[in-house]
């Protein structure tokens, strides 16, 4: 199954980034941008597949256009497709 989760990249002055998703809680960084995305890709994939392994509801997303973005930062999309990793 497909999951897509809005996701703020919030760029820190030392270096690298901070993630934040509204709708998972928590949050991850990475010290390059293609770090902090494959880190956001993972954190997706582990709250998904724990809430179905768990027999919970996964969470809902909230609409892109909703999501709240601070100055200086941006908000992409997370896709992660649950059946490419138990294949």
């Amino acid at each position: 199954m497909k999951y897509i989760y809005p996701c703020v990249f919030v760029p820190e002055k030392v270096g690298g980034y901070s993630v934040l998703f509204p709708d998972i809680g928590g949050g991850t960084q990475g010290e390059t941008l293609s770090e902090a995305l494959d880190m956001a890709e993972d954190l997706v994939k582990c709250v998904i597949e724990d809430a179905l392994e768990e027999g919970e509801q996964t969470p809902t997303p909230t609409p892109p256009e909703k999501v709240v973005v601070p100055p200086g930062a941006f908000m992409t999309l997370i896709r992660v497709d649950t059946d490419a990793y138990t294949k």
